[in-house]
Parts: structure tokens; sequence; C-alpha cells
């Protein structure tokens, strides 16, 4: 099996907010759900491992689109409401390739991030 996660500590430009890149690929065969729930579990990891450090978000998603090149239903929900609404206020950065740039916090990224998520109701609130 593929290893899907990875932190990546430091930032390629310099002139980046210094930090640690957390990066994950979202492979044909996760669902969204699947997809959810391990970047819920890498930031949370994140956080833990290295606490008060800016954290920038990165995804990639490898197929999940349609004969028209647009990403399904499940991926397109996944970065514009998961990643850009949910984790977003964790972060001091986040880039989701349905943007094609990186968005930036501009408040300071939140450090309480919950324990665990509950994604089964589908609101993906945590609990």
């Amino acid at each position: 099996m593929h290893k899907r996660r990875r932190v990546i500590t430091g930032l390629r430009n310099t002139e980046e907010k210094k930090g640690v890149a957390l990066y994950h690929v979202v492979y044909e065969s996760e669902t969204c759900t699947d997809a959810a729930s391990a970047l819920f579990d890498l930031l949370r990891k994140t956080a833990d491992k290295y606490p008060g450090q800016a954290r920038h978000l990165v995804i990639d998603i490898d197929g999940h689109v349609d004969a028209h090149g647009h990403y399904d239903q499940g991926m397109y929900d996944l970065q514009q409401h998961f990643c850009l609404e949910y984790l977003f206020p964790y972060c001091t950065s986040v880039w989701v390739p349905v943007r094609n740039c990186r968005i930036y916090n501009p408040v300071q990224q939140r450090d309480d991030i919950p324990d665990r998520l509950d994604i089964g109701n589908g609101t993906g609130d945590a609990s």
C-alpha cells in the first residue's frame, strides 16, 4: 500500500511564512469520506507534533474527474467546503486544485483543533 500522508517540514520559497507543509494526495480509489478523515488526521497529528507552527495544507487529487475534466461532486465538496471552510481556520494557508492558488488565512490560525471529526452526520462538524 502507498504511504498516503507525509509531513514536510519547511517550505521551498523562503518568502513564505515559515512553518510546516502538510501534503496529501487523494488517490482515485479513495472516497471523499476517506480523504476527509485522512486530512483531519494529518492536521491533528501535525498540530500535536509541531505546536504553534504555521500549517500550510496542500492537496493533490488523482482522478475523480468527469469527461469534461471537472472534479466529481465529492472531490469538489472536499476542496471547496471541507478544506476551504472547515480546515481553513486551523491553517495559515491552503492550496487546493479547484482554486489552483494558495489561499492565506487573513487571521491567525486556530490551534484548538477538535480531538476527533464526526463526518457521519453530513455537516463536517467536530464533536
